[in-house]
């Protein structure tokens, strides 16, 4: 699932943290050699086909990220994810830098209509894979403009 937060934010202030962090704090170098290895634990999960495998990680993804600057989440986004969780989500993920736009989650999809109605603020955004690749087919006038 893709929702929209709603939520803008400067991606310069976090990305600049985070850089000074992962320079000088060992605990956020920790962090990003644990993204890379659950990044290859989610590449080995997928040729499996252990989908469900997939939200889990992205579950322990989201714990590290959150680790690296302080404005990659905050206490509106987090109690959003914890609402997801209650719902269904197995995981989750913010697209992008942090502190807003897309939160993506990992549900199967009996759940999907349990989570939307957790979180009536947010806005879902109906997504599909293609071999081209990403892109943007369809904006409504008065919604998310990219």
């Amino acid at each position: 699932m893709l929702l929209y937060t709603g939520l803008t934010r400067r991606a310069d202030d976090i990305l600049t943290e985070q850089t000074r962090e992962t320079r000088s704090n060992g605990d956020t170098q920790a962090s990003l050699r644990q993204m890379v290895n659950l990044a290859d634990q989610l590449c080995e999960a997928l040729g499996r086909d252990e989908i469900d495998a997939f939200g889990e990680i992205l579950h322990s993804g989201w714990l590290e990220k959150r680790k690296l600057a302080s404005g990659i989440s905050n206490g509106c986004i987090d109690a959003w994810y914890e609402r997801a969780r209650a719902a269904g989500a197995i995981g989750g993920k913010l697209l992008g830098a942090g502190g807003g736009g897309f939160l993506l989650l990992y549900a199967d999809p009996a759940y999907h209509a349990d989570i939307c109605h957790a979180l009536p603020e947010l806005r879902p955004i109906p997504f599909h894979f293609c071999p081209q690749g990403s892109k943007v087919i369809y904006v409504e006038e008065n919604g998310y403009r990219p």
